[in-house]
């Protein structure tokens, strides 16, 4: 028999859609919580007519795999299937201003301000990123804040309040975050699993794609999701496919909504607001591609990239409802911190709410607004959905 703690679960990334890379190639172990990965076949019953009344065969006419793997979110663990969920090409490369004591800051109002640096070292960074800023004597100038405008010695950054005014004189590091944006990258996987209390026995899923995802965060919980997969084909085996030496997973501390959420922000400012729940779908709308003479799909062909979403907040007052029946425009920020200061920032920039009840539910209990929304694309930063990641 074999016990569901004895189960291990690696990946690496395919350089052609369904095939294992040679090598062998070194696979990356998983952290997971669940995973439901299995083969589908598409049997067809024989048509043809017995004098008996018994059917005269079952065909095999397809197969491909579908099945999700569920996850705690932990820094880095899951960063390979973000940007295939993101259908990226790939995280861009984290930039750093040299550190130095030439920064200032200048509250320009309505929760931005401004960072001049008397070396001309801002000329940089890039407008519409996020950045982590550290070493200014007020703590309020210190933080994540996102690039609105930048020149060689000057930029605005909005998401982080309005500032303080401060003089040069502090050691200051500012970081541009390493960032996926949605696209239209193909990204597939190779997974492999082990019975480790049996022996010899391995499973293979190849051709495994990011069909959608969910995430959850919501008070007094660890922030949990799943990352739905389609693919071709189910194998078992005696031996890995891998080389025998497995990377090791991370051990980065699991993610929870009470210390590790910093906050959530709403609207042109980007004003953090009390949050109870916050949900996240993402779908790909991913499509099999069958051709005559092959089993298991050929390719996977791609559909628009959705994200939706719910939030419930205790009902303050009726600033989001009337987003909603005015239908005006806002986005979302939730950032995400672990307590050794590895950071995600999750960012959709033009959302509009589709529902946001906001009835009493009965006696002795809170009135809740839970807004259910819709992100699309963005005129101004021509995207969807952008994820951000600071290393402590």
């Amino acid at each position: 028999m074999s016990d569901a703690d004895r189960f291990s679960l690696a990946y690496v990334a395919e350089s052609t859609f369904g095939k294992t890379p040679g090598g062998p190639p070194i696979l990356q172990n998983l952290r997971f919580t669940s995973c439901s990965f299995k083969e589908e076949a598409n049997i067809i019953e024989s048509n043809e007519i017995r004098d008996d009344g018994q059917v005269e065969d079952l065909i095999r006419a397809g197969v491909n795999i579908s099945g999700d793997f569920g996850f705690e979110l932990s820094y880095s663990t899951y960063d390979d299937f973000l940007a295939a969920l993101l259908r990226s090409s790939g995280w861009s490369s984290p930039a750093i201003v040299t550190p130095g004591t030439g920064f200032a800051v200048t509250n320009a109002g309505g929760g931005t301000y401004d960072i001049t640096d008397s070396f001309n070292g801002l000329g940089s960074l890039n407008v519409g990123q996020w950045i982590e800023i550290r070493g200014f004597t007020n703590a309020a100038n210190n933080g994540y804040a996102k690039i609105t405008a930048a020149v060689a010695g000057s930029i605005t950054v909005e998401g982080n309040g309005d500032g303080v005014n401060e003089v040069a004189g502090a050691a200051v590091t500012i970081i541009e975050g390493a960032q996926i944006v949605n696209g239209n990258s193909d990204n597939s996987f190779v997974f492999e699993g082990v019975y480790e209390d049996l022996s010899n026995e391995f499973v293979g899923w190849n051709g495994i794609t990011i069909e959608g995802a969910q995430m959850t965060i919501a008070a007094e919980q660890i922030i949990t999701g799943t990352f739905s997969c389609l693919g071709t084909r189910e194998s078992t085996s005696s031996a890995t496919i891998g080389n025998g030496s497995n990377t090791a997973a991370n051990t980065n501390e699991v993610m929870a909504s009470t210390e590790d959420v910093l906050e959530l922000q709403e609207g042109a400012t980007l004003a953090p607001i009390s949050l109870v729940s916050l949900q996240l779908n993402i779908a790909n709308n991913l499509r099999m591609r069958r051709e005559v003479a092959n089993l298991a799909p050929v390719s996977i062909g791609k559909g628009r990239f959705n994200v939706t979403g719910t939030l419930a907040i205790y009902y303050p007052d009726s600033t989001l409802a009337d987003k909603f029946l005015n239908q005006t425009i806002t986005r979302f920020a939730v950032k995400i911190e672990d307590p050794t200061g590895n950071a995600y920032i999750i960012e959709c920039p033009e959302v509009k709410i589709t529902d946001a009840p906001r009835v009493p539910p009965g006696t002795n209990q809170d009135i809740m607004l839970e807004a259910a929304f819709t992100a699309f694309r963005d005129d101004s930063e021509d995207i969807t959905m952008r994820i951000t990641r600071f290393v402590a």
